[in-house]
């Protein structure tokens, strides 16, 4: 009889508890044999067999299938359940009907338990024609958005909520709606948001070149590819949203190129999916592949890596058959690709287990062999699989044309060549945050340590969040072996970590990974703008399919939580000193008949030459003294907490008078405000486009008393902008 598994912290047994233990079972040893015995029965022969293979596996939780199948494998009581996590919404056609059967099959996905992505790029932009009994505008896909997010809102799935991400082509032209559409409190808070990145764009970007909006093949709009780029990453920098994925290289890797057209992910982004496709998914726990942990001899036990990952992959093939599927397209697709995504969890602490620091060049090497090893033990076993069950139903001889078995060893080619292959994508590195805390609190993923001790808070199915505090599993075992200094240089958390460790942490591993990987890049508070548009730069160059940031801020702050208080903008750290150099300006008010002085000083930013750092006005008028003084100190302030102020000014060019704007050297501005933006705008020498708002007010002729070009009609009457001249007067 084996002995009952007993939790090592409150988190994993109260997350047992509430998640994954189902009526009958009364200890996690009672879990482990409903999910071995489920998954062993739809072997053809020997079930008692792998069963006990099985078993073996997910005791002491060396393999950690999905939370779905933990959950629900075995249930009789759960029939409507599925024991796949995440799906990819069929496409959703450019029509009304087409938009609501959509949303009707996303509540039906829900219910069953499962997340789902959506591509929206097939939906036509605001204020495109439509047709119809009453011939209108339609609405655009970001409006329908917040339908499937009211979906999300009010099903729920047992005490799992549901979960969704919407993705949309950087070329639609929606675009910028889209990176702009959780702005304000409430809005789309259920669904995470991605752009669909081409490397059209990011060359675009590169080159400084114009990018084409387009729908249908029909161009709507010419924009900067450059101040497209830095409204995506701007936002992101504020609101860690929307992430991104590379479109073209997750479709440039695709092993099933020949068949599918890849538009979407899963929630969370490791499973690029075609339209229908499902992610079923189980980990490996690397903690329980090193050998004498924290000793001298400490090593991967490779020999043991190689049957935890093909046990993994056969529990992972049974999946597709035994799971229960929310729709018909979803168990049809499951069925003719056979997907598994076979992925880690527990590298960080893995590597401290070996006195492997997680942000060194030794750390990728050992991650990079690791991942290697459970490529190869995978496809492997998938061609061990063909020859006993036979290969998936959309198998092809153009797979092994594929990108990325053109990466596998020469033998195991072959073995496929001859054999088939079973499943057509075997790897994805999920997040395993809930798993990993089942399993003792392990680090999740391929991600760092948070940190060594941390308060978590545990949603439930009632009112209240609860809070534990917890010790990372590696770190409270290695307090027992080594000293503090050692364990001072060991142990890395994500505040020890650049940008540049988690971009080449996950580029060694996306080598190794046929579909995808859900990271987050954990940047400081303080970290530069400047320095995080690289980010995506980097993150392109290297081959990942996909990237998420995390800024935290007083208004982004996680489940997790180290106690720190972080401010809503980086403190910068510039040095005004005592003389600044500055320009000032001078601006005619033509319908007061006296001019405002505008003086702008710049402060050096070291490797960023220099930027605004404060601004003041002056004016002979004193009737509007009190209104430019408060301007002066407001975006002096704005100056002094960002690198680039130009988008103050360019809300500020947007700011009509009521009273009428006015001409100034052959040029409109809707008010004095305006044109003080368009001061800040020449100083900083960016060239913001012109709103095409502004052509409304239709300068058609010459003024008979100034002779400029600024006459309009205003109220039925012509009026001049430039010398105020009225017909009617």
């Amino acid at each position: 009889m084996v002995a009952e598994t007993k939790f090592k912290n409150p988190i994993s047994e109260h997350i047992y508890k509430d998640k994954y233990k189902a009526a009958d079972d009364k200890n996690i040893n009672d879990t482990w044999n409903r999910v071995a015995r489920a998954l062993s029965n739809n072997e053809p022969k020997d079930k008692d067999k792998w069963f006990k293979q099985f078993k073996w596996a997910l005791q002491d939780f060396k393999v950690l299938p999905g939370g779905r199948i933990l959950a629900n494998a075995g249930v009789k009581s759960k029939h409507t359940s599925t024991l796949v996590n995440c799906f990819v919404s069929p496409e959703i056609p450019d029509s009304m009907e087409g938009i609501m059967d959509a949303a009707n099959n996303a509540a039906n996905t829900l219910k069953s338990g499962g997340g789902i992505g959506f591509d929206f790029s097939q939906i036509r932009p605001a204020y495109s024609a439509v047709g119809g009994i009453n011939q209108g505008y339609a609405s655009g896909p970001v409006s329908f958005m917040s339908i499937f997010d009211k979906v999300c809102e009010v099903v729920m799935a047992g005490n799992r909520r549901g979960a969704m991400i919407g993705v949309l082509r950087i070329d639609h032209p929606d675009i910028e709606m889209f990176i702009k559409a959780k702005e304000g409190d409430g809005r789309l808070e259920n669904m995470n948001l991605s752009i669909a990145i081409t490397d059209e764009f990011m060359e675009a970007v590169q080159q400084d070149d114009d990018f084409d909006l387009k729908f249908d093949g029909e161009v709507s709009k010419t924009v900067k590819a450059k101040d497209l780029f830095d409204t995506i990453v701007r936002h992101t920098y504020d609101y860690s949203e929307p992430g991104v994925i590379f479109i073209d290289t997750v479709n440039k890797m695709n092993n099933l190129y020949y068949e599918e057209k890849i538009a979407a992910s899963n929630p969370c982004g490791e499973q690029m999916l075609g339209p229908g496709g499902s992610c079923n998914l189980v980990s490996v726990n690397l903690t329980k592949i090193i050998s004498n942990p924290f000793s001298p001899e400490a090593a991967v036990d490779f020999d043991i890596l190689d049957k935890i990952a093909r046990l993994a992959v056969r529990m992972g093939d049974n999946v597709v058959d035994v799971s229960n599927y929310p729709l018909p397209v979803y168990e049809e697709s499951s069925q003719q690709t056979r997907r598994v995504g076979l992925g880690i969890t527990g590298l960080a602490n893995a590597l401290a287990m070996l006195s492997i620091p997680y942000n060194t060049s030794q750390a990728i090497d050992v991650a990079e062999s690791i991942m290697k090893s459970i490529k190869e033990s995978a496809y492997d076993e998938s061609a061990e699989l063909a020859a006993e069950k036979g290969a998936f139903p959309l198998y092809s001889p153009k797979f092994l044309k594929s990108n990325f078995f053109k990466t596998l060893p020469k033998d195991l080619q072959d073995k496929i060549c001859e054999h088939g292959i079973r499943n057509s994508h075997l790897l994805s590195i999920q997040p395993t945050g809930t798993v990993s805390l089942l399993a003792n609190n392990i680090s999740s993923g391929l991600e760092p340590i948070f940190a060594l001790s941390y308060t978590r808070k545990v949603k439930t199915s009632g009112q209240d969040d609860i809070e534990f505090d917890l010790r990372d599993y590696a770190y409270h075992q290695a307090n027992k072996y080594w000293p503090k200094a050692k364990i001072e240089r060991v142990f890395k958390t994500v505040n020890d970590l650049t940008v540049t460790d988690h971009i080449d942490m996950q580029a060694a591993l996306q080598k190794h990974v046929d579909s995808s990987i859900s990271k987050t890049v954990n940047v400081a508070n303080s970290y530069r703008f400047e320095d995080f548009k690289k980010v995506y730069l980097d993150a392109w160059k290297k081959g990942l399919k996909g990237i998420t940031t995390f800024r935290p801020t007083e208004r982004l702050q996680g489940i997790i939580t180290d106690g720190t208080v972080y401010d809503s903008e980086p403190k910068l750290v510039l040095d005004r000193g005592h003389v600044l150099p500055g320009k000032t300006y001078k601006i005619k008010d033509p319908k007061h008949s006296h001019s405002y002085y505008v003086t702008i000083n710049d402060i050096a930013d070291p490797g960023n030459g220099t930027r605004p750092w404060e601004i003041f006005f002056n004016s002979k008028s004193e009737e509007n003294d009190q209104f430019v003084k408060a301007l002066s100190v407001l975006l002096s302030e704005v100056f002094k907490r960002v690198d680039d102020p130009t988008f103050v000014a360019e809300s500020m060019k947007m700011i009509s008078d009521s009273g009428g704007g006015f001409y100034e050297g052959g040029k409109f501005y809707r008010s004095l405000i305006a044109r003080i933006g368009q001061t800040i705008v020449d100083h900083t020498g960016k060239d913001i486009e012109e709103p095409e708002e502004q052509q409304d007010d239709l300068l058609y002729g010459f003024c008979p008393k100034c002779q400029q070009k600024a006459l309009t009609k205003k109220e039925g009457c012509e009026d001049c902008y430039e010398c105020g001249y009225s017909r009617c007067n």
